[in-house]
């Protein structure tokens, strides 16, 4: 994971920050990519009666904020880095 947020944030023009990265990962599939995946995670954190009154697009999006989220906050904590080898 860590040379394709590199390569996001390296070759991608419209990609300036880790959050974006994490973002685009999310969204080309690098993480779970189907509903059913994102329920489960979703359903952990904020409850699966809660989860299953959401609509699809509120799960996508709120999924792809937290994975962004936690990518941004492992960069900018230098738990993982993005120097070139």
């Amino acid at each position: 994971m860590i040379n394709e947020v590199k390569n996001q944030i390296k070759y991608d023009r419209f990609v300036r920050t880790p959050y974006q990265a994490g973002k685009k990962l999310v969204e080309g599939g690098m993480f779970a990519c189907y509903y059913s995946q994102t329920d489960d995670m979703l359903n952990k954190i904020y409850g699966k009666k809660n989860v299953s009154k959401w609509s699809n697009e509120k799960k996508w999006n709120t999924y792809t904020h937290l994975i962004a989220r936690e990518t941004e906050s492992v960069y900018k904590s230098g738990r993982m880095t993005f120097k070139n080898k």
